[in-house]
């Protein structure tokens, strides 16, 4: 029992040290790779702490190689294009017509997913956001709308999902929006629930519209789609 407790400070203290070398950016603003190295270096370093049969070197050495790996990894990476290869490219996401889909499939990600990300950057809607691209660490960066930033009536009522990524969002609908408005307007325009990635309504009735392939479109329902009681 001893000896395990003695085996399990060892590692702990190589582990933090390593860490420490390491840099102190937090899981969701790593790079592809160092997520990688972290993780790895978490797996090899369990195997000797419970087993004494496996010597101790069996984690510590790949633990250091591990490290050895990622301080070359950050050497290699100023150089532009061995930096682009390794981590990749910021992809555009969201432009002035609205949602680029081609890049947010590239990226494997569904509208949903873009909703979660731009409410977690402060953004509710898509016509708050000229540009919008998620960096190489997985974060959003937003270039806002000037014309709306400083809008306090843009962000008084938090618009509320009706359809994203050609589907339903049922739970919504019975909350403040009524399914036939909204088919009613998507009818207007020629167009089908598929053909909708992005879809949101606020109690003011102001609706933000995007398609698959065309512009993101802001507009006021035409028909009292919203209580506002």
């Amino acid at each position: 029992m001893i000896t395990v407790f003695i085996r399990a400070v060892i590692v702990y203290i190589i582990i933090v040290v390593i860490y420490r070398l390491m840099g102190k950016r937090q899981v969701g603003e790593m790079e592809p790779y160092e997520l990688v190295i972290t993780l790895i270096i978490a797996e090899v370093a369990c195997v000797p702490m419970g087993d004494k049969s496996i010597p101790l070197s069996a984690g510590i050495i790949p633990t250091l190689t591990l490290f050895i790996m990622h301080q070359l990894t950050i050497l290699l990476t100023k150089n532009t294009k061995l930096q682009q290869l390794i981590s990749g490219n910021p992809i555009i996401v969201i432009d002035k017509k609205g949602i680029n889909y081609a890049n947010l499939k590239a990226l494997n990600m569904t509208a949903n997913d873009l909703l979660q990300a731009m409410r977690t950057a402060g953004y509710f809607t898509l016509d708050q956001i000229n540009y919008a691209l998620f960096e190489t660490n997985g974060q959003l960066t937003v270039i806002p709308n000037p014309e709306l930033q400083n809008n306090e009536k843009q962000t008084a009522q938090l618009p509320i999902p009706v359809i994203l990524d050609g589907s339903w969002m049922e739970d919504k609908l019975n909350e403040r929006v009524r399914r036939e408005v909204i088919e009613e307007e998507l009818s207007r325009r020629k167009l089908r629930i598929k053909d909708v990635i992005f879809l949101t309504v606020d109690s003011e009735k102001h609706m933000v519209l995007q398609t698959r392939h065309g512009k993101c479109v802001t507009d006021e329902l035409k028909n009292q789609a919203v209580k506002t009681d």
